[in-house]
Formats: C-alpha cells, sequence, structure tokens
C-alpha cells in the first residue's frame, strides 16, 4: 500500500496546529501517512523573547481559549494554556536543522517543541530550551546551537513562508492531501474520511 503524501503547514504557537498535529498522529497508527511538513511562521512580528498573552490580543485571547480547551477534549488532546506568545523563527530554524536527520527526527524535534510549549510552559523562542530540545530529540546539541547562532536556515524560515503565501495558504494549520485542502484543527473523522478517500483513489494526484 503506497503511502498517502500529506503536506502540511503549521506554527509552533498555534494551538490549532498542536490539536490538528495530534490528531493526524493518533490517525497515522491506521493510515500510512507521508508527512511532507513546512514550518509557516504566522507572526514574525513578534518580538524576541515573545509577549504576554495580554499584550498580544487581550480579551481576544481569552475568548480563543475558552474555544480551544474544549475542543482539545473533544478530540482526546491534552493542552495547557501558554503565557507567553512565542517568537518561532529560531524553533523554525531548528526544525530545518532536524529535517536534514531525516523525517523520524523532524518529527521527534517537533513534537518536542510543541510539548514544551503547549504543556511544559516553555519559552520555545530561547535558544537554550531549543538546544534542550534538539538533544532530546537525538540531534547534535553542539551542530544544532551553532546553526542558530549562525542563522544557517534564516533565509529557508523565510522561504518557507513565501512558498506557503504563494500556494495561497494564508493560516494554519493547513493540511493538503492530493491538492484537497483541510483547513484547521478538524476533528478525527474529517482527517479519517480523507484518508479512506485518498486510499480509495477518489482523491488521487491532478494529471
Amino acid at each position: 500500500m503506497n503511502p498517502i503524501p500529506v503536506k502540511l503547514y503549521s506554527d509552533f504557537i498555534c494551538p490549532y496546529c498542536f490539536i490538528g498535529e495530534r490528531v493526524i498522529e493518533q490517525l497515522s497508527a491506521k493510515f500510512p501517512i507521508d508527512i511532507e511538513w513546512t514550518g509557516y511562521e504566522i507572526h514574525p512580528e513578534i518580538p524576541y523573547g515573545g509577549m504576554s498573552l495580554h499584550s498580544f490580543g487581550g480579551d481576544f485571547m481569552d475568548g480563543l481559549w475558552q474555544r480551544i480547551a474544549p475542543l482539545a477534549e473533544s478530540y482526546g488532546v491534552k493542552i495547557d494554556r501558554p503565557s507567553v506568545v512565542a517568537n518561532t523563527h529560531l524553533a523554525l530554524e531548528g526544525a530545518e536543522f532536524a529535517r536534514e536527520a531525516g523525517k523520524e527526527a523532524l518529527a521527534k524535534y517537533r513534537r518536542g517543541v510543541f510539548d514544551a510549549y503547549f504543556l511544559e510552559g516553555k519559552d520555545i523562542g530561547d535558544h537554550a530550551v531549543l538546544t534542550e530540545i534538539a538533544g532530546k530529540a537525538g540531534l547534535e546539541r553542539a551542530a544544532f546551537s551553532k546553526a542558530l547562532d549562525e542563522g544557517t536556515f534564516f533565509d529557508k524560515v523565510q522561504d518557507n513562508r513565501e512558498e506557503a503565501l504563494d500556494n495561497l495558504v494564508t493560516g494554519v494549520p493547513t493540511t493538503v492531501i492530493f491538492g484537497a485542502r483541510i483547513i484547521g484543527a478538524q476533528s478525527p473523522q474529517v482527517f479519517e474520511q480523507a484518508f479512506e478517500r485518498a486510499l480509495e483513489g477518489k482523491l488521487a494526484p491532478a494529471e
């Protein structure tokens, strides 16, 4: 059975990305999914060091999290509200470093960053925090740290954002399966139906 190609645009500070990736991860035990993950920095204007949730969105963020918590629970996903909105450029640079070590390394790094932010309350804009995550994902810490220091993948993160915009991706998470788009953190049933259609040949590459 050929794997289902899944193109996923995502950013580490987006709670819907965290939820959506967990849902897809759960379904990967049932479906042969091949994820091509692209980091898409949704708020490059956030300063390094981040900003408080209230400063970022005020009452809007309070209302948003009142919706997110029950949504995550209904999908069987645990999530905690962070206190800081982090700048994700460094974390996304780290993802590009991890990508060079293979898909498994990238998946471990992604999970580590998401867990650090949405479960452990850590600042994922912090160099030391990211280096620790990289080490736990099996990446060489010194090389990872050097890549962040030197901005080895700075331009790649910018390029990924431009690619997303060129493909008319205006929000995250956006999941593309054979050209069919699933926007947002949809239910497991929505993704399951899409994967079943792909396996049945009802979603197929355009000729």
